[in-house]
């Protein structure tokens, strides 16, 4: 730990002029060993399927003005790559007016250089430090724990290891946060409560909620504060926790909040879908020739429509969906609806509620919900 602290020491010394907020970044690069013609470029939690911008690359190199509210994380994914559905994402932070990139070929992906950037020098740096630590340990046990040839899987005494070392790397993680507090340890500690629920909510949430009240008070304002505070929400969202409230727009620019619908009803199924997400989509389509009989029962149904970037995605989804339940729109996550119901890795899931705000079942079946309404009537 005593070169994890040393690192720290040396990134708050060297910080002085990091941006907190910024509004343009120029990004310049060159392309090395490579045809691709475009880039990709979005948040680093942006899905590239319907989100993000591209960047030209002529000759060999690119220019690209980047504006932004807040700093945070973004990446920079090779358009064919991303259509050849294999791509490896690189990472950055505009924390500087100007940041300089030189990429090369997927096989030298380890070359890639991206200099004048503060923050990013600090994640590269702590990540290096991490696998430098534990990559020798843990990549022989993952090796291990899985032969194609004999089909073995991991034996109990290899899955306690891995589990002991992926501990070790998470509690090294956030001891790094609580000592670092840039806006990298945030964007740190958002994907650490992101992809490790189990860990948050078991084990270290105590550290956790130390790590957030500290960043929340020195970035305030910031888009990680809200997202961490939406992301600690959803570990209330399972079954026997209380529902998250939200309020949101129609096609027809009417505003509904998700609580009247609860207070009025005996209970109500929220519908979170994507147009991309089928398996929700038929879920949805089979509660059709159900619902006038479980709404005389009962039951109201509220649908959302998320994971798109544009008005004209969504009245594309309602037109090819004509649901007869009300149908919502939360269109570039701007109400982080996805985040709070922690289903932020999906195309969409079914919450069903009851009038006393409690989540009694996820993804209910149609035989569940009758069940439900059945011991209500």
């Amino acid at each position: 730990m005593k070169n994890l602290l040393i690192l720290v020491s040396i990134f708050i010394i060297g910080c002085g002029n990091q941006k907190d907020k910024a509004s343009k970044t120029i990004l310049i690069g060159t392309v090395v060993d490579r045809t691709s013609d475009t880039l990709l470029i979005l948040k680093a939690t942006e899905d590239a399927r319907f989100q993000g911008a591209k960047i030209p690359i002529n000759a060999g190199t690119f220019i690209y003005e980047l504006e932004v509210e807040d700093i945070e994380e973004y990446k920079l994914i090779f358009l064919d790559e991303f259509n050849n559905g294999a791509w490896r994402p690189m990472f950055f932070f505009p924390d500087a007016s100007k940041i300089e990139f030189k990429l090369h070929s997927v096989e030298k992906f380890d070359e890639n250089r991206i200099l004048g950037s503060l923050l990013t020098d600090k994640k590269i740096s702590f990540e290096k430090l991490i696998n430098e630590k534990y990559q020798s340990v843990l990549l022989p046990l993952v090796q291990e724990s899985y032969q194609p040839k004999t089909y073995l899987r991991t034996s109990p005494k290899q899955s306690r290891k891995i589990d002991s070392i992926k501990l070790e790397i998470f509690s090294d993680k956030i001891e790094f946060i609580l000592n670092d507090q840039s806006l990298y340890s945030y964007s740190l500690l958002a994907n650490l409560v992101d992809r490790k629920q189990e860990y948050v909510s078991i084990i270290f949430r105590n550290s956790i909620d130390e790590s957030y009240k500290i960043l929340s008070k020195k970035y305030p304002y910031h888009v990680y504060t809200k997202k961490v505070e939406n992301l600690l929400m959803r570990l209330n969202a399972g079954v026997g926790n209380n529902y998250i409230d939200f309020q949101l727009f129609d096609k027809n620019g009417e505003e509904y909040q998700l609580s009247s619908f609860i207070e009025n009803n005996k209970f109500v199924l929220l519908d979170l879908w994507a147009p991309w997400c089928w398996p929700c989509i038929e879920k949805s389509e089979e509660l059709i020739p159900h619902y006038e009989n479980f709404r005389n029962m009962g039951l109201e149904v509220v649908a959302v429509v998320g994971r798109i970037n544009s008005e004209d995605r969504f009245q594309k989804a309602i037109t090819n969906h004509p649901y007869p339940w009300i149908t919502l729109k939360d269109i570039n996550n701007e109400d982080k609806v996805w985040e709070k119901y922690g289903i932020q890795n999906a195309g969409g899931s079914q919450f069903l509620i009851n009038n006393s705000g409690e989540i009694i079942s996820i993804n209910p079946t149609i035989e569940e919900i009758e069940v439900f309404l059945t011991k209500e009537t």
